[in-house]
């Protein structure tokens, strides 16, 4: 894989994982009164398309196409980048597993940007999106950490996947069973860490850092 391949690659993590916190940004700044918060406020939230509540919290998000926008192009530009990422190249089964999770996340994502948490025949829908999402985006993650360790990546960054991987799979883990005051913030630890990743990947790819080195048996 040539320099201008791992450029390329690189920056479509990049412009995949700024494009979700630009289009979430533009979406909660839109939000109308009370003011949206990061901490008590779920991401879905600012997905919905009309005024309503959900789960005894308005959702108001006259921008909505903003978020439900980024969700589709995060889920196209990694895609893509996961069919030229080294770790992603790589012969055997955690290779193609890391493949096949990744469309699972990519999925995921179209379908929360199209089925929304509300109205309620949508939710289902919704919910599987969500669960693909973050559940397969965070399985990414952690098999990126082991992959990392099989090549021989550089230690930075294999110590950033491994830290990313521990935080989302916790978070995505308790998330179902435990019940916090501050739920935008536990979701937000179980599905940011994925989106970090790509950012930690993207600029690996662009300095040019993850060549493949298969570990010696």
């Amino acid at each position: 894989m040539g320099s201008a391949s791992y450029r390329g690659t690189g920056l479509a993590f990049l412009v995949a994982c700024t494009a979700y916190w630009v289009g979430e940004a533009v979406a909660a700044h839109a939000w109308s009164t009370p003011a949206y918060s990061y901490a008590d406020n779920l991401i879905s939230d600012l997905g919905v398309t009309s005024r309503t509540v959900f789960d005894d919290r308005i959702a108001d998000s006259p921008r909505s196409w903003a978020l439900n926008g980024a969700w589709i192009l995060n889920a196209l530009l990694v895609s893509w980048a996961a069919t030229r990422a080294p770790g992603f190249r790589a012969a055997g089964r955690l290779g193609q597993c890391m493949f096949g999770f990744t469309l699972a996340y990519a999925v995921g994502l179209v379908t929360i940007a199209f089925f929304h948490e509300t109205p309620s025949e949508t939710f289902p829908f919704h919910f599987i999106g969500a669960v693909l999402a973050i559940g397969g985006g965070n399985v990414v993650v952690l098999l990126a950490a082991v992959q990392s360790r099989r090549l021989r990546w550089p230690p930075l960054l294999t110590g950033a996947l491994t830290v990313l991987a521990t935080v989302g799979s916790v978070s995505c883990l308790l998330h179902p069973v435990l019940h916090v005051e501050a739920a935008g913030t536990f979701e937000r630890l179980a599905a940011y860490p994925v989106l970090a990743a790509q950012l930690v990947a993207g600029v690996a790819l662009l300095l040019n850092r993850p060549a493949a080195r298969p570990a010696t048996p």
